[in-house]
C-alpha cells in the first residue's frame, strides 16, 4: 500500500489548454489530452468523433466550428473542439465554482465544471473524462487531493 501523503498533494495551478467556439473562450486539463489531431487525419484512423456541443449544454445551440480539431484523450474519448490558441498556467484561486442554477440546467453528461478568471476574461472549464458536470467544488477537491 502507498503512503498516504501522496495522494494528498496539493496543487496550486493547473495547466489549461485554450480554446474558442462561437466567442465562448473554454479550458480544459492539458494533462487529460493524449494528442490533438486534424479532423480528416482522425477519420482516416477511424476515430469516432464526438462534436463539443454534443456533451456541453449551450440552450440547445449547435455551435459552428472555423477551425475544427479533434482531442484524443488518454480516456479514449475523441471530442471535436476548434483550434486551440493557447496553454496557461492558471492559479486555483482563480477558479470559481458555477453557480447553481447553471448546474442544475446541464444535463448528465454535461463537461462544464466551473470558470475561471484571467484578466478580466472569463474562460469555461470543461473536464471530457466521463465524469460530467458534478460543478466546480467536487472536481477541485479532486484536483488537490
Amino acid at each position: 500500500m502507498g503512503n498516504s501523503d501522496e495522494h494528498a498533494q496539493f496543487i496550486d495551478s493547473l495547466e489549461l489548454l485554450l480554446f474558442c467556439i462561437d466567442g465562448i473562450k473554454l479550458g480544459i486539463d492539458a494533462t487529460q489530452i493524449e494528442a490533438l489531431l486534424k479532423i480528416e487525419d482522425a477519420e482516416a484512423e477511424g476515430i469516432k468523433l464526438i462534436r463539443f456541443d454534443e456533451i456541453a449544454a449551450f440552450a440547445g445551440r449547435k455551435l459552428s466550428y472555423k477551425e475544427p480539431r479533434q482531442l484524443l484523450l488518454k480516456t479514449g474519448e475523441a471530442i471535436i473542439t476548434e483550434q486551440p490558441y493557447d496553454i496557461i498556467n492558471i492559479d486555483i484561486d482563480a477558479i470559481r465554482p458555477l453557480p447553481s442554477l447553471f448546474c442544475s440546467s446541464q444535463s448528465a453528461g454535461g463537461a462544464v465544471w466551473g470558470a475561471a478568471i484571467l484578466d478580466a476574461e472569463i474562460i469555461m472549464l470543461v473536464d471530457f473524462s466521463g465524469v460530467g458536470s458534478s460543478c466546480a467544488l467536487a472536481h477541485t477537491s479532486q484536483i488537490v487531493n
